[in-house]
């Protein structure tokens, strides 16, 4: 068809690789995204090797434009100049490194409260091995190797997320006209996901508390503690001494380290606090091996946590455990507090959330913290854990373990 404008504003996406093509000028379309976002492209052979070069976004420039733009890159064409090797020349080579601290700078540290996280999955797995390399280089085997290699060390659900932030990360250059193409386009996730509202039977507590026991310190009683208080992920791994306060048997959470961004409080349960007991209280974080910072060699131990789960279950003749998240902890905390008969508000004040039971106006004015139902509800909820776990609230006195 020869495109309109009339045309153009009507398309919507339809699916894969969705190019609806010009009758007018050959080679010429314009390129849907899920998004909705619309691109005039030019697709075209030079020795041999299809190409296809991103001319502009439709919003940013007429269709009258867009076509005089092809003509004048199908003459160079002619004259045996391949427009996407000239702007390569044009524009200044960068390495995906340089590209990730401009991303991490302008994209993910205003707009994303886990940039951390990215910094960590990249840091760990993408840079080291496509950090060096021009970013207008990297191809989709690039992404698949990457992926891959993150699902073959057991870490399935991790490598899903590394996929999903490089996702991220390369709409973002294309967005910017780094990339002519997306290297992460089509690359399917190397396993399906984990269901959101896993919770773990009493069976599974029993076998995962356990399996912390040999694993040790730091990130087996990093389990424990997460299981037990019921926090979120980050908020214990970056618990501090600073912030706990044995004799009134409280954790005080500051507002910048919490998701809900507001200083929230923590009763610390007899099992809680043997679990600190058993911490080496060293310099600031609680979960670390030097105590500088905070542990992170978090996908080798959660592959350890469940090796030594199926063992355990091997040796009772036991099928395997079902794949589970750290966060599946606080969510099994959570119902199974419910279960214990505890209020519904107060374990949205246990929790910390921002919406639910308690929200909007009415938890502006309602200043009463409930510490007492909290505190009863995390002390019930401990009590539960341990007979579950045996009844004696023993701990491993396995120190650090580094590996």
């Amino acid at each position: 068809m020869k495109l309109t404008k009339k045309m153009v504003d009507s398309f919507t996406y339809k699916g894969g690789w969705d190019v609806r093509w010009d009758t007018a000028i050959p080679g010429f379309g314009v390129r849907l995204y899920p998004g909705g976002k619309k691109t005039y492209v030019l697709s075209y052979r030079n020795k041999g090797r299809k190409r296809l070069m991103k001319i502009e976004q439709c919003n940013k420039i007429t269709l009258d434009q867009a076509r005089a733009k092809a003509r004048r890159h199908l003459g160079e064409l002619a004259d045996k100049v391949d427009p996407l090797e000239k702007k390569k020349i044009e524009n200044p080579k960068r390495s995906v490194e340089s590209v990730f601290r401009d991303y991490l700078n302008k994209y993910a540290k205003p707009k994303n409260r886990s940039w951390r996280e990215t910094e960590r999955i990249f840091k760990a797995d993408v840079l080291p091995a496509i950090g060096k390399k021009q970013i207008h280089e990297i191809a989709k085997k690039d992404i698949i190797k990457i992926v891959d290699k993150v699902a073959n060390r057991g870490s399935k659900v991790m490598a899903n997320r590394t996929l999903a932030h490089l996702r991220k990360f390369f709409n973002w250059c294309h967005a910017r006209d780094l990339i002519e193409t997306l290297p992460v386009l089509n690359v399917a996730k190397p396993a399906p996901e984990i269901s959101r509202d896993r919770v773990l039977s009493d069976e599974e507590i029993k076998y995962v508390w356990q399996a912390c026991d040999k694993e040790g310190f730091p990130f087996g009683d990093f389990l424990k503690m997460t299981l037990v208080t019921g926090q979120r992920k980050s908020e214990v791994l970056n618990m501090r001494w600073q912030d706990i306060d044995t004799n009134r048997k409280l954790w005080t959470l500051p507002k910048e380290s919490t998701k809900s961004n507001r200083e929230h409080y923590v009763h610390l349960s007899p099992l809680a606090l043997r679990i600190l007991e058993n911490a080496e209280k060293q310099d600031e974080y609680v979960f670390s091996i030097d105590g500088k910072k905070p542990f992170n060699g978090f996908s080798k131990a959660k592959s350890r946590v469940e090796t030594l789960i199926g063992e355990l279950r091997e040796k009772e003749n036991k099928k395997p455990m079902p794949e589970w998240r750290i966060h599946d902890l606080r969510r099994t905390a959570a119902s199974d507090m419910a279960g214990l008969k505890v209020p519904p508000y107060v374990i949205e004040r246990v929790l910390n959330h921002s919406s639910g039971i308690i929200s909007g106006v009415a938890a502006v004015y309602n200043r009463y913290e409930y510490a007492d139902e909290t505190r009863e509800a995390l002390d019930k909820w401990a009590g539960y854990v341990e007979k579950l776990t045996g009844g004696s609230g023993q701990l491993s006195d396995k120190k650090v373990r580094i590996t």
